[in-house]
């Protein structure tokens, strides 16, 4: 299998796809790159199915749920170590965490994840079965009611 690189999402103010491309091109790499941009709906759904790993080495989040889109999906997670990825994250867990900007980090955990399918799926079990265990709707809405009730005194 050969490693392929699909960044979807939303671009930063003052940059193209445009200029994505020819970055690509310029480094050689077009053939392995693609730009879908914003996704939604079954493109999404499609692009998730077809991942192996999950990567946002974002610089300014909350608590994405991109990130638990792709946990849901079984993927392994990179991401950054920001706002509240962390407390979604357990370190050579379910995935890694690295520092903003640190891109020998990045490329570190990825191509780990990438050489190792083993690696990969036992992440990305522990990502499915934290979904469903403490993120899944039913699970939020349980813990919802309780904080009702002890708010309205039981």
């Amino acid at each position: 299998d050969s490693i392929r690189f699909v960044f979807a999402g939303g671009l930063e103010p003052g940059m193209t796809a445009e200029m994505i491309q020819q970055a690509a091109a310029e480094e050689g790499v077009e053939q392995i790159v693609s730009f879908p941009g914003l996704v939604v709906g079954e493109e999404k759904l499609n692009l998730l199915r077809d991942a192996s790993i999950f990567i946002l080495p974002s610089y300014n989040e909350n608590l994405p749920v991109s990130i638990l889109e792709g946990m849901a999906f079984g993927l392994p997670v990179v991401a950054t170590k920001i706002a509240g990825i962390p407390e979604m994250m357990r370190e050579e867990q379910n995935g890694y965490l690295i520092q903003p900007g640190d891109y020998e980090a990045l490329a570190d955990r990825i191509l780990r994840l990438a050489g190792d399918p083993g690696l990969r799926l036992r992440m990305g079990r522990a990502n499915y079965e934290r979904v469903r265990q403490e993120y899944h709707p039913d699970v939020f809405a349980e813990r919802i009611g309780k904080i009702y009730q002890e708010l309205l005194g039981g």
